[in-house]
């Protein structure tokens, strides 16, 4: 398992598009689609944020949960994501990342 403190927006950014295998509550099942991953501005400059927004495909709906996601490139990982759109293609999720920089 990944520790997502090592993660950085550039390992998203190099997989927008992809597909991430996606297990929720445990179970299999579904993926999630990445389609966007944004540096945000936190007005600190000790402080990196960003942002990764994804696409459910074939996974049960939810408002927010701890979903455990996989992906060759990134390994796999747990990741709070929350519920911020939903249209006819499915709903979308996003999870902020926030960290202290030295």
């Amino acid at each position: 398992m990944v520790d997502i403190a090592s993660l950085r927006a550039e390992d998203f950014e190099r997989l927008v598009g992809d597909r991430f295998a996606v297990a929720v509550d445990g179970v299999d099942g579904g993926e999630f689609e990445l389609l966007a991953a944004e540096p945000q501005d936190t007005g600190h400059e000790r402080v990196e944020a960003f942002a990764v927004m994804f696409l459910g495909v074939g996974v049960p709906t939810f408002d927010q949960q701890t979903v455990t996601l996989s992906h060759a490139a990134v390994g796999r990982f747990d990741l709070f994501v929350v519920a911020v759109a939903e249209d006819e293609r499915g709903r979308r999720y996003e999870a902020v990342f926030t960290r202290l920089v030295d």
